[in-house]
């Protein structure tokens, strides 16, 4: 019996491994997708009118947002200039954590990826699945959290979530100082924790297709056994 739960434990193991993999390539692939993604700015610069409202050009928009997200990739430069505006030393102090952290999330969607590959043909190799159906229902919940506060309560989920993520007030900008904070509304900011969500979504969605395949796939067909046609005449006979 202890020698049958030795053989079954790595097998747990593995499916809880493969689960929190999962859930953090999710996670992290579709952030640094969507917010590498220059041109869904450029579609809410027009949608938004920040030009207008931020009494910028739209190049200038364009050109320091663009500034922006380049600082924030691994490879992107170490410090951060807005060619065409001013930034306090706060503002540099909280654009240098936020790097640190988009860093650390693109490094975890590749470490991730690679995990997830040899993981997936583990599990398959081992015949164990059950780590899709928990890793789908685990996303399904923070989609739905997220979602919630986005739709209920999207100021106190944006601050909550800068509290958790800094331990400063420094991401609380004066339009003055920063005026960087002028052509990212807070739109900007739902706009992409929105489709990070629709991202994931999508995601389980394929995640999901693929589950049910392979479930079908592994059951067999449940048919009635077809009664000898002349045994049974026999046995009317017989009577």
């Amino acid at each position: 019996m202890s020698a049958l739960k030795y053989k079954k434990k790595p097998y747990v193991v593995l499916n809880v491994a493969l689960t929190i993999v999962f859930l953090i390539f999710l996670v992290t692939a579709s952030t640094f997708f969507v917010l590498a993604m220059k041109p869904i700015y450029t579609l809410l610069v027009d949608l938004l009118k920040i030009p207008e409202t931020s009494g910028y050009s739209r190049e200038v928009c364009l050109r320091n947002y663009s500034a922006l997200i380049d600082y924030n990739m691994f490879w992107g430069p170490k410090v951060l200039d807005f060619p065409d505006l001013a930034m306090s030393m706060r503002g540099a102090i909280h654009f240098k954590e936020v790097k640190e952290i988009f860093v650390i999330m693109q490094y975890a969607a590749m470490g991730s990826l690679v995990l997830l590959v040899p993981g997936i043909l583990l599990a398959n190799k081992k015949k164990t699945y059950w780590w899709r159906k928990a890793a789908i229902i685990a996303a399904l919940v923070i989609i739905a959290v997220v979602g919630a506060g986005l739709v209920f309560d999207w100021e106190g989920t944006f601050t909550l979530m800068h509290k958790l993520l800094f331990n400063n007030d420094y991401w609380i900008f004066s339009p003055a100082a920063d005026p960087v904070i002028n052509i990212l509304p807070d739109a900007v900011f739902l706009t992409d924790a929105a489709l990070i969500l629709a991202l994931m979504a999508l995601g389980l969605i394929a995640a999901g297709i693929v589950y049910a395949a392979r479930t079908g796939k592994g059951r067999k067909p449940h048919t009635r056994p077809v009664k000898n046609a002349a045994s049974s005449k026999e046995r009317s006979g017989k009577k």
